[in-house]
């Protein structure tokens, strides 16, 4: 997909998420992700920051609230199990076929939610 709209690095561009925000944990990356994701497309439709920020706004709340509601939180940390800012701990998450099997769950999560949105004109 973003190869075809024609940028084709734009996953590069979110690198630093994974893990919550270099690995800080804060918020799933699943979820910062998708907020540029609908930043996005609320400019692809035009106006100015402020008219971008306010489309935004509660499409990413619902989505926020959403998560948390479905899977208790919204910080990495908890969702994880492990604590990344211990590299001992960051390597066993990174290697537990259970973390991966749950961020997986996340991410898709959040894409069937995005594109469920996006068919009901959200």
């Amino acid at each position: 997909m973003q190869e075809a709209q024609g940028y084709p690095y734009i996953t590069e561009v979110a690198a630093g998420f994974g893990g919550g925000i270099a690995g800080e944990q804060d918020v799933c990356g699943a979820i910062t992700g998708a907020v540029m994701a609908i930043g996005y497309r609320e400019g692809r439709k035009g106006g100015n920051l402020m008219e971008i920020a306010q489309a935004a706004r509660p499409v990413v709340r619902e989505l926020y609230e959403a998560f948390q509601e479905r899977f208790g939180a919204v910080d990495c940390r908890t969702l994880t199990g492990y604590d990344y800012r211990d590299p001992e701990q960051e390597k066993k998450g990174h290697d537990d076929p259970e973390r991966i099997r749950k961020c997986s769950e996340y991410k898709e999560w959040v894409l069937r939610h995005l594109l469920q949105a996006e068919q009901l004109g959200a």
